[in-house]
């Protein structure tokens, strides 16, 4: 399935673009999709700090499954909270 990717702040400036469109299989939990964009954007692999999801306009949990077509945010959690 396809779910659109958003990053803010540093972590798009690590990656050097806003989205992405990722392609995941069913199942798939926030925090397995940021593992999924750190291989994608090696650059990600050396940010310590901690990340907030969102889903839309809401913060989720990292056990959060992603749903088809749902746009998840990456963002630093310092900006996010």
């Amino acid at each position: 399935m396809q779910t659109k990717v958003e990053f803010f702040d540093e972590l798009r400036e690590l990656v050097g673009t806003h989205e992405w469109l990722a392609e995941i299989p069913q199942g798939t939990s926030v925090a397995m999709l940021f593992e999924e964009a750190r291989k994608k954007f090696p650059e990600l692999s050396g940010y310590s700090q901690p990340v907030a999801f969102m889903a839309g306009l809401d913060y989720v949990a990292e056990n959060h499954t992603v749903r088809e077509g749902e746009t998840i945010s990456f963002l630093p959690e310092q900006a996010g909270r």
